[in-house]
């Protein structure tokens, strides 16, 4: 697994590996002990990529806030998040 994506031509090169790792989370269970690793090493190439912008619609984060507050007990990420989205 490459992980070190530090410079502009890492995140060009990894580009390449990308629909591989994307074919591993679809074809491996939610609690494989890898899971972690791989989903941290996709957002890291997204919030670094120039070639990639990710942005969430203003509706969908009110709705995420709403669901999140409604749950009785949510975790702590949870929690902040939703004190983030105010």
């Amino acid at each position: 697994m490459k992980s070190t994506l530090k410079q502009n031509e890492d995140y060009v090169d990894f580009q390449d590996d990308l629909i591989h790792y994307i074919d591993w989370l679809e074809n491996n269970s939610i609690d494989h002990k890898d899971r972690i690793k791989v989903n941290a090493l996709l957002m890291k190439w997204a919030e670094g990529t120039a070639n990639v912008t990710i942005s969430i619609e203003p509706y969908l984060l009110n709705y995420i806030k709403k669901k999140l507050l409604k749950k009785r007990n949510s975790n702590k990420l949870e929690q902040w998040l939703a004190k983030k989205l105010d």
